[in-house]
């Protein structure tokens, strides 16, 4: 059981990572969520967690002045709409650095750096790299995506991924094994989130990974489709003005 405390002064943020939180695949208690610098620190001069989940912008200031007002070895997740405070956080006892919107699955990633920090407290966890890397990667790709199978989650990576479809106003994800997830984003949202050289958005209906389409086929003036594995529930029609930018994705 890892004991959080947030610190979060909007509630609808707070509410939202402590769902997030709930839906990883580690068990987590969260002890109070604090709105401010002042009760953040009368908190930590009384109490003690095993992980701070903490905003940088508070209500009555930044929080950075909280850990230099009560020294503390807890691990801190910064969570943050800024990038320019990464060198700062680092400097203080910090794991990670999210970005907000916060991504489930680099939320997860974040609590598994933790958990290697607890099993190895003498590794040092390389968010410098992440620092140094971050003002040079104009675009970072989703690598992978958390499903809800009975009562677990797991997680599917992306280059483990056929194609997206979307059936009845639900989307799925379709592995190369042909296993079928639910997935909770539109396709408009999904194919947003993936390397365009890798995947492409064909219709409203699928977003095809490169490696699962077979081959083109014009079966009459109008219609052309798509052969793709694994099978989907439904024949790939692809739109007269597709065609030109298909090929030339399929061509790349």
């Amino acid at each position: 059981m890892i004991k959080v405390l947030l610190i979060e002064d909007e509630q609808l943020a707070a509410e939202k990572l402590a769902m997030l939180l709930d839906r990883s695949p580690y068990e987590i208690e969260i002890l109070h969520t604090c709105p401010s610098v002042e009760e953040s620190i009368d908190w930590l001069n009384e109490r003690k967690a095993d992980l701070i989940f903490c905003d940088i912008h508070l209500s009555d200031g930044n929080a950075f002045e909280i850990f230099e007002r009560v020294p503390t070895d807890t691990p801190v997740i910064f969570t943050t709409a800024y990038d320019q405070y990464a060198i700062k956080a680092f400097k203080q006892n910090s794991i990670d650095y999210l970005l907000k919107p916060i991504d489930e699955n680099e939320l997860v990633q974040s609590l598994e750096k933790f958990q290697q920090r607890i099993l190895s407290p003498l590794q040092q966890i390389d968010l410098l790299e992440w620092i140094s890397n971050f003002g040079q990667k104009t675009t970072s790709y989703k690598r992978r995506y958390l499903v809800r199978i009975g009562n677990r989650l797991e997680s599917i990576k992306v280059a483990d991924i056929s194609y997206f479809y979307s059936q009845n106003k639900q989307s799925y994800l379709v592995t190369k094994e042909d296993k079928k997830f639910p997935v909770d984003q539109s396709l408009s949202q999904i194919i947003e989130e993936l390397d365009p050289a890798v995947f492409f958005q064909v219709n409203r209906k699928i977003v095809l990974c490169i490696d699962c389409v077979q081959n083109i086929n014009r079966v009459s003036k109008r219609i052309i489709m798509l052969k793709v594995t694994p099978a989907p529930p439904f024949e790939i029609i692809v739109p007269e003005e597709k065609l030109g930018p298909l090929k030339k994705w399929l061509n790349s």
